[in-house]
C-alpha cells in the first residue's frame, strides 16, 4: 500500500478529522482525532490489520492538531523534522 491508500485507510476511521502520511519506506502517519473521540492507536491499528502491511501502520503518531503552512496546507517540513526526531529518540539508549 503506498501512502496515500494507508492515509485514505486511517481517515475512514469515524472519529479521525485529519490525516498525513508522509512519504518514506516506512512511512510515518499522523493522525489528528475528531473533538470528544475515545478512538486510541489500537483501534486505528486494527483498522490497518490485514488492509495494510504491519510496518505501514505501527508508525502512527497522534497529534493534537496537524501543523499548518501560512496558506493553511498541512506543513509536511515540519512533520518531516518530527519524525525525525522521533527517530533519533527511538535510537538513543
Amino acid at each position: 500500500m503506498n501512502p496515500r491508500e494507508v492515509g485514505a485507510l486511517l481517515f475512514s476511521h469515524p472519529e479521525v478529522s485529519e490525516v498525513c502520511v508522509l512519504t518514506d519506506p516506512n512511512p510515518p502517519a499522523f493522525v489528528v482525532l475528531a473533538p470528544g473521540a475515545s478512538a486510541g492507536l489500537e483501534s486505528l491499528r486494527s483498522l490497518c490489520q490485514g488492509r495494510a502491511s504491519q510496518a505501514e501502520c505501527l508508525q502512527i503518531t497522534l497529534l493534537d492538531e496537524m501543523p499548518k503552512t501560512r496558506t493553511g496546507a498541512v506543513d509536511r517540513a515540519q512533520l518531516v523534522e518530527t519524525a525525525r526526531a522521533m527517530a533519533k529518540k527511538k535510537n538513543v539508549a
